[in-house]
């Protein structure tokens, strides 16, 4: 299986005059030139969905299937489709449960290689290091401040925990600056930083206390940063398989505030684009606040402009 059987059962099921699914998308155009599919009802179908979320601001939902067609397409192809991409999709149109399951099975197999694993982001290397399918990370909070240069000055993490397997000790932190210290706060302790890929580094974090199976722990940890150049403008967490609730927090120094704030979410790391955008508004502290309670496999976060 492929991602390419994915989306053929995915345009199946949209297409099939016995579900649900097809009344949905026929309200908004019907089937032409005797297409099973009309791709660009599909895309406003999905775009309504995206306004009710908060992740595509209302006065852009008539552009989206027009200025996202491509991308419609590409996705029900299913040569690039990603678990984010069809969850998007499912959700959109409320798919049925067992439904659901069945395309989750289609995009896992990969050809017979099991279940898809954690997101890793590029080509690293973790031998040697605590094994990732070993524990699940069910929820996830980021707080990120942003200092009066505009540099990201102070990163803390929560997340939770579940064991897969007994014995549990080890839990592995990867990101992306070359130049932070990890200090953990709660839960554990860190060892220094160390390179596993191109533009990668890791942190091993050695529990308080083994996880035997379906043991849970809370871990707390802070990223502390020191760039010499400024990075991209974004915050974002690649989300794995596991996670129920990933929310994350971006708070701006006062003294240097964005232009613009946007709630987004990419499909891939190498992606510059967001998939979504929304505008968002700063509280009263100069922060912006957003949860996700379903990502799979694709990354969300904040990105900002300065003027």
């Amino acid at each position: 299986m492929t991602g390419v059987d994915a989306g053929r059962e995915l345009c199946r099921l949209l297409a099939d005059p016995a579900r649900p699914y097809r009344a949905r998308w026929e309200r908004r155009g019907p089937a032409y030139r005797g297409r099973a599919l009309n791709q660009a009802a599909v895309a406003k179908v999905v775009a309504a969905y995206l306004v009710d979320r908060g992740v595509l601001a209302e006065f852009e939902e008539s552009d989206w299937p027009r200025s996202r067609r491509d991308w419609v397409r590409s996705r029900l192809a299913g040569g690039v489709l990603t678990h984010l991409d069809l969850e998007v999709f499912m959700d959109a149109f409320e798919f049925a449960d067992h439904d659901r399951d069945a395309l989750r099975q289609h995009l896992e197999a990969q050809s017979g290689a099991g279940p898809t694993e954690m997101f890793t982001p590029g080509s690293v290397q973790l031998h040697g290091l605590p094994d990732r399918s070993a524990y699940a990370v069910e929820r996830v909070l980021d707080l990120h401040s942003v200092g009066p240069t505009g540099l990201p000055s102070h990163h803390r993490t929560t997340v939770t925990i579940r064991a897969r397997d007994d014995g549990v000790a080890e839990y592995l932190y990867l990101f992306d600056a070359d130049t932070a210290s990890v200090e953990v706060v709660k839960g554990g302790s860190a060892d220094a930083p160390r390179p596993v890929g191109d533009g990668i580094w890791g942190v091993v974090v050695a529990l308080e206390e083994p996880l035997a199976h379906g043991e849970s722990c809370d871990l707390t940890y802070e990223t502390t940063f020191a760039y010499a150049e400024p990075p991209p403008r974004r915050l974002r967490r690649a989300a794995s398989v596991d996670a129920r609730l990933i929310e994350m927090t971006v708070a701006f120094h006062p003294d240097r505030l964005p232009a613009r704030v946007h709630q987004s979410t990419w499909a891939r790391l190498s992606d510059g684009d967001a998939l979504t955008s929304a505008a968002v508004t700063l509280d009263e502290n100069h922060m912006a606040t957003a949860s996700w309670t379903v990502a799979r496999a694709g990354l969300v976060g904040f990105s900002w402009t300065w003027d």
